[in-house]
């Protein structure tokens, strides 16, 4: 029993390999953690900017977008509604990353698939962000997307 649990987990976890994360962070010690922690499983692309997210977005499709609830000048809920209205990207979940109070009903109309209120562990991002995967990959699969 406990070989056919084993390899279930393997063939979930070999389904995951590969799989591309963009991290969007203005503050340095925030994207550090992130990166750390994210970088454990994933291959991790990093940028500061709403700019720069959006053309690496297009160009690289990442399997998931990591955003804190507020970028410069509050840019991050035009990001989502950009990336939600752009055919190649409007697929790709995004996970925010949110401070303690944080107004985070408005990213759930921009259909924004989950968030993360600080303080989080490791631990915790990680299983969300495979979560976030993995829930697409199922989809891709049962829909031929």
């Amino acid at each position: 029993m406990w070989d056919m649990i084993n390899k279930i987990f393997l063939e979930n976890d070999n389904k995951l390999l590969n799989k591309r994360i963009l991290l969007v962070e203005e503050h340095a010690q925030d994207q550090t953690f992130l990166h750390k922690v994210l970088r454990k499983k994933y291959d991790v692309s990093i940028t500061r900017t709403k700019k720069a997210a959006y053309k690496i977005a297009l160009d690289n499709k990442p399997d998931l977008i990591v955003l804190p609830s507020k970028l410069y000048g509050n840019k991050t809920i035009d990001l989502c509604i950009n990336l939600k209205n752009e055919e190649q990207t409007k697929n790709i979940p995004i996970l925010v990353i949110a401070d303690n109070g944080a107004n985070i009903v408005e990213y759930y109309f921009q259909k924004v698939e989950g968030y993360l209120i600080k303080p989080f562990g490791g631990r915790e991002l990680l299983n969300h962000a495979t979560e976030l995967i993995r829930t697409r990959q199922d989809i891709v699969e049962e829909f031929d997307w």
